[in-house]
């Protein structure tokens, strides 16, 4: 015989999700434990995502996401939509929010676009290094900082054809160092964003293609 039992109502949504209301845990047939609502997704690629942490730069952080689909993101329909919600607190430089949201165009198209917005309380920073110390020399190649900072991002890759691709990327940020301060990662990898979209059409001898490319700020 089991000691344990659950009872209450449970809805299995079949490959997405499990939700329950109303849930008793029994220890025999002594109530030990009530849960009001319960929601597990069954797509791991959805759910919460938290990260805290403690950096020289950031102070003490935690990065917090959820992730979830909006309409059959990895489904069969001809359009399927994705999200992602960011809310992030770093005590050297406040709080900072997100949005992503990704389609699915058919088999042949994908993309995403996504936002941040910072309240930077340590925005000026920049121009204390400028008075205090020449060794971080930010004032030669470095843009206005000001409190409110923002990052938009849009990608976008649709194959038409076997032969035929399109593919866009564009970023607008609010200065020049966002990436260095939020998105260091990133930054080491293309501290200048590039801005371009190109059509490319492959034969089995031969490809031609044509490439737009510049700053957008």
């Amino acid at each position: 015989d089991l000691h344990w039992k659950i009872t209450g109502n449970l809805v299995y949504d079949t490959g997405k999700s499990v939700t329950g209301s109303g849930l008793w845990l029994y220890f025999e047939d002594i109530p030990v434990f009530w849960l009001p609502w319960f929601y597990y997704p069954m797509n791991t690629n959805y759910g919460f995502r938290f990260l805290p942490g403690y950096t020289k730069r950031w102070g003490g952080f935690f990065l917090s996401s959820y992730v979830y689909d909006i309409h059959e993101e990895f489904g069969d329909s001809p359009l399927g939509l994705g999200g992602s919600t960011y809310f992030n607190v770093r005590t050297e430089n406040g709080i900072e929010v997100g949005q992503t949201v990704r389609w699915r165009l058919g088999e042949t198209g994908r993309g995403k676009i996504k936002g941040f917005y910072a309240w930077d309380e340590d925005y000026d920073r920049y121009k204390r290094h400028w008075i205090n110390d020449d060794k971080y020399n930010y004032a030669n190649w470095g843009s206005k900082v000001d409190r409110e900072r923002y990052r938009i991002l849009l990608e976008h890759r649709s194959d038409f054809t076997e032969r035929d691709v399109l593919n866009v990327r564009a970023q607008y940020l609010s200065d020049s160092h966002y990436l260095r301060d939020f998105f260091r990662d990133e930054d080491r990898e293309e501290s200048i964003p590039a801005n371009e979209a190109w059509y490319e059409h492959r034969e089995n001898t031969w490809a031609a293609g044509a490439t737009a490319s510049g700053p957008l700020n």
